[in-house]
């Protein structure tokens, strides 16, 4: 089975998704599944392509509906913030005082 033809119009988790993809024996590791996601999602602009592959406790699911959107995202703006906050201490003891440095260092 390939990732399009996967079923999400329903609650599905993320290893009973992956025991489905890989129940014909391909493999797909966990890494491009979540790939997977990451670049259907941005691809979601609301009009031509309204489909969005929101996640939660109860797995992951496509769908259409704004507030499902918005619930998702949302949980990722505070999942960014936390590891932000985690991290500010070690790059206080490091000397990285500037947040832009952050990103100064993937680009090298």
């Amino acid at each position: 089975m390939q990732l399009s033809d996967l079923d999400l119009t329903r609650w599905k988790k993320r290893k009973d998704i992956l025991r489905e993809l890989n129940g014909d024996g391909d493999r797909i590791s966990d890494r491009s599944f979540r790939k997977w996601v990451e670049d259907f999602n941005k691809t979601y602009d609301g009009r031509g392509q309204p489909e969005y592959i929101v996640h939660g406790p109860k797995g992951y699911k496509l769908t259409t509906s704004r507030d499902e959107i918005r619930r998702s995202v949302s949980d990722n703006d505070r999942r960014a913030y936390t590891m932000l906050r985690q991290t500010r201490h070690v790059r206080k003891a490091l000397g990285m005082t500037d947040q832009m440095s952050l990103f100064d260092q993937e680009d090298k």
